[in-house]
């Protein structure tokens, strides 16, 4: 049932958009706002990992109980309707749980 609600919310969260404009080559997702402020807190690291691709940056805090993980994703927000590329988005977790999603629209 674990299992379940975690590809579910995968799923939910991907969203499958995607961009129009592929720099690279290949087609990045499109992550919405509110699924990553929702769908993230209470997930693992490794889960993030999975979901999100490695972090651009890692940095922890002295004890090593807070880590925080740094994305630049394109990201749709949904209040505008408008998609911000390279947005910042800083994941926390503290005791192996993610704490806190920031996501700052550039």
């Amino acid at each position: 049932m674990k299992k379940l609600l975690f590809v579910l919310s995968s799923l939910i969260l991907i969203c499958g958009c995607q961009t129009p404009a592929n720099f690279g080559g290949t087609e990045e997702k499109v992550y919405r706002k509110k699924n990553l402020e929702i769908l993230l807190p209470g997930k693992n690291q490794q889960e993030v990992i999975e979901l999100m691709g490695p972090p651009q940056s890692y940095s922890e805090d002295p004890s090593g109980r807070i880590i925080t993980l740094e994305y630049r994703k394109e990201v749709l927000d949904q209040a505008t309707g408008l998609t911000f590329y390279l947005t910042r988005i800083w994941v926390t977790f503290e005791r192996g749980i993610c704490v806190e999603v920031q996501v700052e629209l550039q």
